[in-house]
């Protein structure tokens, strides 16, 4: 199991990467130090002759958290170019959020302990009956919060997907079906 999602592929293209990086290029706008400011692209970041890399910018026009990091690196051939692709999340948001709930679960523990701990010696039947299932959801807080990241980074995954490929579809090496 990995705990930081990754996606890997690689597509195939008669283009050469110079061709590539042009037909990438007019998609792309460089990194901004002002979230938000003028994106009016697809994605942010850079584009040279030997690969790419950016984050996909969501539709209202800003980076968002769970948007995927993008990062591809051309191979030419004598033939061909393949164009292998990661799709990850950035190590600058999971490993803050790692960190939190680590710092979340060592603060809460205490705290459960102690409710669990009254709660035991309380005479009402309702506070014995309902602390532990306040003190389970409590304690289900970070691996909700994880499970969600992952589900939203896979939306943003796909649909990076989608418009990388939307921008690659005219130069792809289509499958000769005419063998059949």
């Amino acid at each position: 199991m990995q705990i930081f999602p990754v996606r890997r592929y690689e597509i195939k293209s008669s283009a050469k990467p110079s061709e590539i990086a042009a037909i990438l290029s007019p998609h792309v706008e460089p990194y901004s130090l002002f979230p938000g400011k003028g994106r009016h692209k697809t994605f942010s970041g850079s584009v040279s002759e030997t690969g790419f890399r950016f984050v996909h910018i969501g539709a209202s026009g800003k980076t968002f958290p769970f948007h995927p990091t993008i990062s591809g690196r051309f191979v030419p051939s004598a033939q061909r170019t393949t164009i292998r692709i990661t799709i990850k999340h950035d190590s600058y948001f999971f490993i803050p959020m790692m960190i939190m709930t680590v710092l979340f679960c060592l603060v809460s523990l205490p705290m459960v302990g102690v409710l669990l701990f009254a709660g035991h010696f309380s005479n009402t039947q309702i506070v014995q009956m309902i602390l532990p299932l306040l003190c389970l959801l409590f304690l289900s807080v970070p691996a909700i919060s994880y499970l969600s990241a992952l589900s939203f980074f896979q939306g943003e995954v796909i649909s990076a997907g989608h418009q990388l490929a939307n921008i690659f579809d005219p130069i792809l090496l289509k499958p000769d079906n005419s063998s059949r």
